[in-house]
């Protein structure tokens, strides 16, 4: 009796093994947008801060330039805490409705929605439950570093 119960509960895990691998390759092909918006939601931020200092026509006293660097370090992160978990990319993401418009700003426009975007990127980057190993971490100091920059660029021409 005791061995017929072992075969039938050995039979049991065996057919949930079974089940169970085909229920986990099925999760990682939903694609990616269900899995760590708020990471993919910042990584895009990150690419329009980074669009925007290029565009920028002046260097702010060096701070545009410093700006871009610690976005950069700051994407960099962000792409490494989702490659960690799987993600495959793509490294661009479309844009989200919450962006200003180019005439929204009288003066330095690149500048201010650079650091809208920053400010984005950081909530975004500070609503995400998961460490990511320190990335996520690493990411905000970036963008802390970013924002002080561009305040620090706009307050050198206005």
């Amino acid at each position: 009796m005791k061995r017929n119960m072992s075969i039938g509960l050995a039979a049991v895990a065996a057919l949930a093994l079974v089940s169970w691998s085909w229920v986990v390759p099925a999760w990682g092909d939903e694609g990616d947008k269900e899995h760590h918006p708020e990471m993919r939601k910042a990584f895009h931020h990150l690419q329009q801060v980074k669009h925007e200092l290029e565009a920028a026509k002046h260097n702010y006293g060096g701070h545009r330039e410093k700006a871009l660097t610690d976005a950069q370090k700051a994407m960099d992160e962000v792409l490494a805490a989702l490659e960690g978990e799987g993600w495959k990319g793509p490294h661009h993401l479309a844009p989200g409705d919450d962006e200003p418009g180019p005439g929204e700003y009288k003066h330095h426009g690149e500048m201010h929605r650079a650091l809208h975007h920053l400010q984005q990127a950081k909530r975004e980057l500070e609503h995400s439950s998961r460490h990511y190993h320190g990335h996520r971490a690493e990411a905000v100091k970036h963008v802390e570093r970013a924002i002080k920059h561009v305040k620090e660029g706009l307050a050198s021409v206005e």
